[in-house]
């Protein structure tokens, strides 16, 4: 794919910043990329995609470039609604000569922002699910925590108290890879989940089912909390818990001896085995006494 040098002016520019760039790296996009290389200095260089580039064209760009250079890699990405390029080079080759934009500032912004990081200049206009797509790193199987223990005095609240069920030692296990998203393809379309006991499916559903979007819960996630590199968005679980009678007409929990398997499609399995533990000691957890028996009327 070229830039066009006859094309309307308008141009996206990400800045990427990262140690290896001139010591021995030369961050050129690759044959695949939509990208071209308009500026490279030691420590960052500039790439430019055409109007008309998707949001998606621009993370899995960006997203190759990050597996290329590791984890010190940033980028900050800007619209430059008078930039062009003087020349037209193929995506791959150098020469391309931007004009109708300055980037200093885009670069300065990316040699200072943390690494991992991609930002956005004020101006760029994208809905948050294509925001969110830019962010997204990988992707991996997780159990946050398959089974609900309690750890919490009998009637002491309504309901079950998620944080002291799902936070014991051992819980969330993850893996067994994380899988790059260009190398994935759109999860909303191809991840598919299974859970199975001693092999038999307790739960299978696709991202495809969930109401919201993998990238609407990025987009609300990161509204109420900030969002890192690395961090895990537990997106809850699928029907056919042990609690649930939709599936099985009946609630089935799981015994000592049993053998659970999750398995994402495109990435693996994981497998843990149901081992039971010692009864807790009398006054302590859920064997403490009845709230009701001394909390005040």
């Amino acid at each position: 794919m070229a830039l066009s040098s006859a094309a309307p002016p308008g141009l996206f520019v990400a800045a990427v910043a990262g140690g290896a760039i001139g010591a021995g790296v030369r961050a050129v996009p690759n044959r695949k990329s939509a990208a071209a290389l308009v500026g490279q200095i030691p420590g960052a260089a500039c790439w430019a995609w055409g109007a008309g580039t998707s949001p998606a064209v621009l993370a899995r760009d960006l997203s190759a470039l990050r597996v290329a250079l590791g984890e010190d890699c940033r980028a900050v990405v800007g619209w430059f609604p008078e930039a062009r390029v003087s020349e037209a080079p193929f995506a791959g080759e150098l020469g391309a000569e931007l004009v109708g934009a300055d980037v200093g500032a885009l670069v300065a912004a990316a040699l200072a922002a943390r690494p991992g990081t991609v930002h956005r200049l004020p101006g760029l206009a994208w809905d948050g699910e294509a925001e969110a797509l830019l962010r997204m790193s990988g992707f991996a199987s997780d159990w946050a925590g398959p089974v609900q223990r309690s750890g919490r005095p009998p009637d002491s609240r309504p309901g079950s108290d998620w944080l002291v069920g799902k936070g014991h030692d051992t819980f969330a296990p993850m893996g067994p890879w994380i899988v790059q998203k260009e190398f994935y393809g759109d999860p909303m379309k191809r991840l598919r989940q299974t859970l199975t006991v001693d092999g038999k499916v307790m739960q299978e559903a696709g991202a495809a089912d969930m109401i919201h979007s993998i990238y609407e819960l990025i987009e609300y996630g990161s509204s109420i909390i900030t969002l890192y590199p690395g961090d895990v968005v537990n997106n809850g679980t699928s029907g056919g818990t042990g609690m649930g009678q939709a599936y099985r007409g009946a609630e089935r929990f799981l015994k000592p001896g049993e053998k659970m398997t999750a398995s994402i499609e495109g990435i693996g399995s994981i497998t843990m085995n149901v081992v039971a533990e010692p009864s807790p000691s009398p006054g302590t957890g859920s064997r403490l006494p009845p709230v009701s028996t001394y909390r005040k009327q």
